[in-house]
């Protein structure tokens, strides 16, 4: 995260400070043990995440037979 942030060249908004950072992951981390929650690791380039989380949200779906499983193909 911060290496990201400090590669756009520009300074740290108040949201980015390393304090309140560690308190985010910690508060997202808490969700992990939660049923319907599932923790990406983001820290891959933006396809490989968006491939992981399009594929956590297509089992959900279909473990809730909201998506026939054919059609997720």
């Amino acid at each position: 995260g911060l290496a990201r942030i400090g590669a756009r060249g520009d300074r740290p908004n108040a949201f980015e400070a390393l304090a309140t950072l560690q308190h985010c992951r910690e508060v997202y981390r808490s969700f992990a043990g939660l049923a319907y929650a599932r923790l990406i690791d983001a820290t891959a380039d933006l396809d490989q995440v968006t491939a992981k989380a399009s594929a956590a949200l297509l089992r959900a779906l279909m473990a809730r037979r909201l998506l026939q499983a054919d059609a997720a193909i």
